[in-house]
C-alpha cells in the first residue's frame, strides 16, 4: 500500500465508509477486480487504522490466533485456481464466494510462524540484493563517466 500518494478525505466520509471497512494491522488484502486482479498485501503501516479500500480490493480479516498472515499470503499467491476469471465479463472479477471457498493446507501455528520467518528473510535478502546491484549500477556508471566522459 501507497500511502504516499494517496488521497484524503474529510472525517465524516471516513466515518460512513470505514464501518463497512475496518482495516487493521494484519489484515489481508487482494485485488479482486480489474487488470492487478490476485495482487496481495499485508495491512503492516500503523496508518492502517485510518485507510479505506476501493470496492476492487477484497479485505479478508486473519485469525491469529491460528493463522499467520504471511504464510496466508503465500498460500494465494502460489494457487493459480485463484486467479482464473471465467466469467463473460469484460472486467475480470474474483468473486469473494471464490475467494472463501479456497481451501489451503494449514499447519500447526509453528510452522506457519516458521515458515513466515523464512519469508521475510529471503524477501530481506532479496531487497539487500536489490539495492547492492543498484549501487554496483550507479558506481559502473560514474567510473564510465569519468572514463570516458
Amino acid at each position: 500500500m501507497h500511502y504516499d500518494t494517496a488521497p484524503e478525505i474529510n472525517s465524516n466520509e471516513f466515518e460512513k465508509d470505514y464501518k463497512r471497512c475496518n482495516l487493521e494491522i494484519g489484515d489481508f488484502l487482494i485485488v479482486n477486480t480489474g487488470a492487478t486482479i490476485g495482487k496481495s498485501a499485508i495491512a503492516r503501516d500503523k496508518r492502517t487504522t485510518r485507510t479505506l479500500l476501493q470496492k476492487s480490493v477484497a479485505l479478508l480479516k486473519v485469525k491469529k490466533d491460528c493463522l499467520n498472515p504471511i504464510f496466508f499470503k503465500y498460500c494465494y499467491s502460489i494457487n493459480p485456481q485463484m486467479y482464473l476469471v471465467e466469467n463473460g465479463s469484460a472486467q475480470p472479477n474474483l468473486l469473494l464466494s471464490r475467494i472463501n471457498n479456497t481451501e489451503i493446507f494449514v499447519p500447526d501455528l509453528s510452522e506457519q510462524t516458521q515458515f513466515a520467518a523464512f519469508v521475510e528473510e529471503v524477501e530481506q535478502n532479496k531487497t539487500t540484493i536489490k539495492q547492492s546491484l543498484e549501487w554496483l549500477n550507479t558506481l559502473k556508471a560514474k567510473l564510465m563517466q569519468d572514463y570516458f566522459g
